[in-house]
């Protein structure tokens, strides 16, 4: 990793703890113009309960737009577990039942 790379992390990790994201939990990592942002998504504290969908949505949206506006990034990239982004709306995944 690169030092741009590094600065690019910290800032995106940043932005997640500003906006009461558990990064503890989530892989960031930089690759060219992309961020990649993985794992379990947890909030921290209260503001944002994570059963409610269009709570959630808002503010994966509002850190999208805020990780956009980092120097050099066009793209962000999501893996999160639970939750998925189709056609830029972000729902919880349905359970697979055994």
């Amino acid at each position: 990793m690169n030092l741009k790379q590094w600065e690019t992390n910290g800032a995106i990790r940043k932005i997640l703890t500003l906006n009461w994201v558990d990064v503890d939990v989530l892989l960031v990592n930089t690759v060219r113009n992309t961020v990649f942002i993985k794992g379990n998504l947890r909030f921290k504290g209260r503001l944002v309960p994570i059963d409610d969908e269009s709570a959630v949505a808002v503010k994966l949206q509002e850190v999208e737009e805020a990780a956009l506006g980092v120097a050099g990034l066009e793209h962000v990239r999501w893996e999160l577990d639970g939750w998925e982004k189709a056609e830029g709306k972000w729902t919880k995944k349905e359970k697979i039942k055994d």
